[in-house]
């Protein structure tokens, strides 16, 4: 297995998905008397198929889209009475013909079937999870009848957005998909219902990432948002507003209005990293070990009593999946929290290699310590910024001061 410790930020993406795949598609045929199921719980979806590092690794992204879907929606509204449940198909075992197969089952819970193949790629699994959580917000919060008349931008927004928190790097590819995508009218691409097609992804998300600064916190995008999961096709209610003149100037036409945010993201010099508030939360969002149910083993499991579990396979297929997430995650992180985040992959991977006792008590320590490092330099940053003189920045040391200088004097931060 690559270190952490030497490749800050190489992705085993790919060769850990195809080696699930390659995994499961070896397994006797799905469901059958002789198959070992496995299974795992989120608070969105329970994940069902027969190689249980795939079962973890999609448990682990599952979770990733429902907690980015919450940037979108309220969180208390994906929160369902019954999870999603996700099977994993190997290929000769599927009933359906095309890569995935959404149904609503007993009670309106959404089933989500996915032909687990080396063509699913994370893109496409990022826009297939995307599709059943919002058709399941959909159902819960407007009814089944209202499914048909989805629109399909917000999925294909929040399955760009989720994909591109994994792989930053590609937003310069997305920058440039919304040029080849100009000739598409707003107005087409708001209307356009989930039952006619898949909306065209670069103008879906830059749309939803302009509707998202219309107002103070996002409280007009993530409306029209909702509405167009109601089925509204939200062009009309849209235009009306931007027809309004408001203090920031007089009003504009829809289409003008597209035209103009789009000719300034295609000049837009775009960032690769994300804010250190994301990056903290979703550190410790990972650290919290918690927040999974591990069913054969009756404690709490948490970072200082991570290596007494040594034995639990459940335990290490866990680990295992959130280190390649954290992996393929890490270039998208802020330079502040970076170290905690290598030395949090360094600490995972200390277990995964059932390393001395000593040798991962020191992880779990440069962890926490570079854990604390990166908050109290958030603070320190804060405080500069805001003209405060934060309370024991002189015990930062040199090293940090310095990056604090150079961090607050660069304007792209």
């Amino acid at each position: 297995m690559p270190s952490l410790k030497s490749e800050k930020t190489s992705s085993l993406f790919g060769v850990y998905f195809r080696g699930c795949i390659l995994i499961l598609s070896l397994c006797v045929p799905f469901f059958s008397a002789s198959a070992q199921m496995e299974s795992a719980l989120n608070r969105y979806f329970e994940t069902v198929g027969l190689d249980r590092r795939s079962v973890n690794y999609m448990n682990e992204l599952s979770f990733y889209v429902g907690q980015r879907a919450a940037r979108y929606v309220d969180q208390r509204d994906l929160e369902y009475p019954q999870p999603i449940l996700l099977r994993l198909w190997p290929p000769d075992s599927a009933d359906f013909r095309d890569d995935h197969r959404i149904r609503l089952g007993e009670r309106s819970a959404v089933q989500l079937d996915l032909r687990w193949s080396a063509n699913l790629s994370l893109d496409r699994a990022c826009l297939l999870l995307s599709k059943a959580l919002l058709l399941q917000y959909t159902v819960y919060t407007y009814g089944p009848g209202r499914a048909p008349s989805m629109r399909a931008w917000p999925i294909a927004a929040l399955g760009l957005d989720a994909y591109l928190g994994l792989r930053p790097a590609e937003v310069l590819r997305v920058q440039q998909d919304l040029r080849r995508e100009a000739n598409l009218a707003a107005g087409s691409i708001l209307s356009l219902k989930t039952a006619n097609g898949d909306a065209p992804p670069a103008s879906a998300y830059w749309l939803s990432q302009a509707l998202r600064v219309l107002s103070r916190e996002g409280q007009l995008g993530r409306r029209f948002f909702k509405q167009a999961l109601s089925g509204i096709d939200v062009a009309e209610p849209l235009a009306i507003q931007l027809s309004k003149d408001s203090p920031q100037g007089p009003g504009i036409q829809l289409e003008a209005w597209w035209a103009r945010q789009r000719d300034a993201i295609l000049s837009r010099s775009l960032e690769a990293f994300e804010s250190m508030q994301t990056s903290r939360e979703w550190l410790e969002a990972f650290a919290d070990l918690g927040s999974v149910a591990i069913v054969q083993v009756d404690e709490p499991v948490n970072l200082r009593s991570l290596r007494a579990h040594r034995d639990s396979e459940e335990v290490r297929e866990l680990i295992a999946a959130r280190y390649q997430i954290l992996r393929l995650r890490l270039g998208r992180c802020n330079p502040a929290f970076f170290n905690a985040a290598q030395s949090l992959g360094a600490l995972f991977e200390t277990f995964l290699n059932d390393e001395a006792s000593h040798r991962y008590l020191h992880a779990l320590i440069v962890f926490l310590g570079d854990m604390e490092d990166a908050k109290e330099l958030q603070i320190a940053i804060g405080s500069k910024l805001s003209g405060d003189e934060p309370n024991g920045t002189e015990n930062l040391g040199k090293e940090k001061n310095n990056i604090l200088n150079a961090m607050t004097s660069d304007a792209s931060m």
